[in-house]
């Protein structure tokens, strides 16, 4: 998938006011008609406001750390490609540790930006990526469900956390995503079919994770949904927009 996203909507930073309340609290008078009054510690004064000069620069900034977490993650994919690629075992552990040096790095910095821009959907669903690919596969689906909350209608994030559905063994979840981007996004449904279809072979070929009835119902349906997008892919423009459930 090209990890080159739109620029994401730069929303506003201005926190609210609140209003605090001084509290004094009296003791009372004692049996021998003495008295005592404490004053708790003064209240922290309330936030200001950002100018829309600073919201805009604190916008800008964020955007610019993000930009750079993409660059991150595109360099953590061509390690993890090469990897996959490497013929000798040094080889393939070197270019996994330069890819979750990358993958790591990006972390870092995306999670600055949902801090100064909480409503970065697309920065939250990178979370999530990032966190996947390095075996947090827990943490990485609360980063989907954070993007989706903000977004419920986004396919990247759709489809990445069906794949977090996957490796948490969670088929019945990973086949509803499967079917939500069937109907929207047909190339993104694909991918996450092919996602699927290598999960079933690993699992196959270790058995013993899953359980086997569990894992033969989900292969059977895999190859008749791998049958249905072959038969509907040229139904619309690019087989988007088709709905075979």
């Amino acid at each position: 998938m090209n990890r080159s996203l739109p620029a994401p909507r730069l929303f506003s930073l201005a926190l609210a006011l609140g209003l605090l309340t001084s509290l004094v609290v009296t003791s009372t008078a004692s049996a021998f008609g003495s008295g005592t009054v404490s004053t708790p510690p003064a209240a922290p004064p309330s936030p200001k406001p950002l100018s829309p000069s600073a919201q805009r620069a604190e916008a800008e900034k964020a955007l610019e750390i993000y930009n750079l977490a993409v660059r991150d993650i595109g360099k953590a994919d061509d390690a993890t490609a090469d990897a996959a690629a490497a013929s000798d075992p040094k080889g393939r552990a070197k270019a996994t540790a330069k890819a979750g040096e990358h993958f790591r790095a990006a972390l870092a910095k995306l999670e600055k930006v949902v801090a100064m821009e909480p409503s970065m959907y697309q920065a939250w669903n990178y979370i999530g990526y990032a966190k996947r690919n390095l075996g947090n596969y827990s943490e990485a689906l609360s980063a989907y469900n954070q993007a989706l909350t903000i977004n419920p209608t986004y396919p990247e994030a759709i489809e990445y956390r069906g794949h977090a559905y996957l490796l948490l063994g969670r088929t019945v979840e990973a086949q509803t995503a499967y079917l939500t981007l069937f109907a929207s996004d047909r190339k993104l449904a694909d991918h996450l079919l092919a996602a699927m279809k290598d999960w079933v072979h690993l699992q196959q070929a270790t058995p013993g994770s899953v359980d086997p009835a569990k894992l033969t119902e989900f292969a059977k349906w895999v190859d008749e949904r791998t049958k249905i997008a072959g038969e509907t892919a040229g139904l619309s423009p690019l087989g988007q927009g088709v709905s075979w459930r």
